[in-house]
């Protein structure tokens, strides 16, 4: 709904009528309150988006199955909100923090610093706290989980690597039995896949398993390679670290990989 909304200054006062009005009648309340926390989103409005996105998590639930159902995702559409608005405002602090320090180490001198001291570790920064997830399971068998990911991308080689990849970084137990090296696979028990190599090793590990392809070359080098180009192809950024690639399926399939809607 909100997609077909062009004019931002006409399209407020419409959807705060509306979510007065389901404040009254309670059946469209929650629908209302995401409609116009996206629309504060969208105008940079955060305080306002996170206190209607607030409002749908604590919501209570209807007795209506159907209704609970709704309600359900309706709150789990927030939460992946909230989570993405603390995400970019986290990133925000930290180049603020390092553009910050960086003018005072030249100032006193110690520019040499900057070449010793070994840059803030990506994995620790964006997982500590609840930014990204570490788990995020389907409750979708792995097969399930293909088919979802080859009808998000139109694509059915590229659709299955990317259930492989998302399984290796959201939903171990589907591919843990596939890893047969123990030093990747306490990597992926652990959430601490330590870089792409890895993890496009672990993906690969998964593909031969299942479907017994045989990669030329080094499989992670293949597997990047082809991934690369279909990133490319999307004008997609390619994820340069595991949790990267945790923000690219958060910002870029999450909705319909739990049938959110929008």
């Amino acid at each position: 709904m909100l997609r077909e909304w062009r004019d931002w200054d006409r399209a407020k006062p419409i959807l705060v009528q509306a979510f007065e009005v389901a404040e009254v009648h309670q059946e469209f309340y929650l629908e209302a309150a995401y409609e116009l926390a996206r629309l504060y989103e969208q105008q940079r409005n955060y305080e306002q988006a996170i206190y209607l996105y607030q409002v749908i998590v604590d919501a209570p639930r209807p007795r209506s199955y159907v209704a609970s159902l709704k309600a359900q995702r309706q709150a789990q559409q927030a939460e992946i909100r909230l989570l993405l608005i603390e995400n970019e405002h986290d990133e925000q602090r930290l180049r603020y923090v390092l553009a910050a320090l960086l003018i005072v180490l030249t100032i006193v001198g110690f520019v040499f610093l900057l070449r010793l001291k070994s840059p803030p570790s990506l994995y620790k920064y964006a997982s500590n706290g609840v930014y990204i997830p570490k788990n995020m399971p389907t409750d979708l068998t792995l097969d399930e989980l293909e088919r979802r990911f080859q009808k998000m991308v139109r694509s059915v080689k590229l659709g299955s690597r990317l259930a492989y990849i998302y399984a290796v970084l959201f939903d171990p137990e589907l591919i843990l039995a596939y890893i047969k090296d123990i030093y990747y696979a306490n990597q992926v028990t652990e959430d601490n896949v330590g870089n792409n190599t890895a993890l496009l090793l672990c993906a690969a590990a998964v593909e031969v398993a299942r479907t017994g392809v045989t990669f030329t070359g080094k499989a992670e080098n293949t597997l990047g390679a082809y991934l690369r180009g279909e990133f490319d192809n999307r004008g997609w950024d390619w994820p340069k670290h595991p949790i990267l690639w945790k923000r690219y399926f958060l910002e870029y399939h999450v909705e319909k990989l739990f049938n959110m809607g929008g």
